[in-house]
């Protein structure tokens, strides 16, 4: 069973007028969830991604040019 990381540190990112919650675990590893993306975009979040190990917000097809 893997270990529950703790959040060290939390905070907003800011980009523009948006604003996302992120945060970093106790092994370094820098967090922004999906429903933070969502709500920063002013989209209602989705539940399943359409592509396979892509997240449901880069998963558009307009992007996936941009996406590798």
């Amino acid at each position: 069973m893997k270990k529950k990381m703790k959040a060290t540190h939390e905070g907003i990112l800011k980009i523009g007028e948006a604003e996302i919650s992120v945060a970093v675990l106790e092994n370094g590893q820098r967090i922004i969830t999906q429903s933070a993306v969502f709500k920063a975009l002013g989209r209602e979040q989705r539940g399943n991604s359409r592509i396979d190990q892509i997240p449901s917000f880069m998963d558009a097809k307009n992007l996936q040019e941009f996406v590798n």
